[in-house]
């Protein structure tokens, strides 16, 4: 087991770099890059972006109603569900759970503001989280957003979330590493 204030000290944490990661990678891509997909059948970066935006969104506000309900005091000691840890892994970067379809990004073309809109999620992700820190939050739970039937700590959630960015920013630097190498054989 973890202490809960380097939990959530470490997530908040990482959470923030992976926004740094993500927006040098985007940075690299350009506006072209943005929507270039190396195979039909997978997402751009924009796409991913989306997608992660879309799944963030399933957990912050049942996150945010939860921490806002936890009365105030450390949580001493982080303890995972077994289908937390599940789920962490599952969708992290080793992971290849398959995408829930309330989670698909569009098929449509993106616009630079797919980033933006990302990253301000993540970075209220970020406070989120560091919020959690001051709360006494080992006893709430609350139901997975799409498995009603699982009940999963707000550590687990913390944790689905950061391992679920870890994975999908992992991509968009692929996807920017690819697309550099496509552009300058093209030129």
């Amino acid at each position: 087991m973890m202490d809960a204030a380097q939990f959530f000290d470490d997530c908040a944490r990482r959470v923030r770099d992976l926004v740094d990661r993500a927006e040098a990678a985007v940075a690299r891509l350009g506006a072209e890059g943005l929507n270039w997909r190396p195979k039909p059948d997978s997402w751009s970066a924009a796409q991913i972006l989306d997608h992660m935006f879309v799944a963030n969104r399933f957990y912050i506000e049942p996150l945010r109603d939860a921490t806002a309900r936890a009365p105030e005091g450390a949580a001493g000691e982080v303890r995972h569900t077994w289908f937390g840890k599940w789920l962490a892994k599952a969708s992290g970067p080793s992971g290849n759970v398959a995408t829930p379809k309330p989670m698909l990004p569009r098929q449509d073309t993106y616009e630079s503001d797919v980033v933006q809109t990302w990253k301000d999620q993540t970075e209220d992700l970020a406070r989120l989280i560091e919020s959690a820190k001051s709360k006494s939050v080992g006893r709430i739970r609350i139901r997975n957003p799409l498995i009603k039937l699982f009940r999963m700590t707000l550590a687990d959630c913390f944790l689905v979330l950061t391992e679920h960015t870890e994975r999908h920013v992992r991509q968009i630097e692929d996807r920017a590493g690819e697309f550099a190498g496509v552009s300058a054989r093209s030129e």
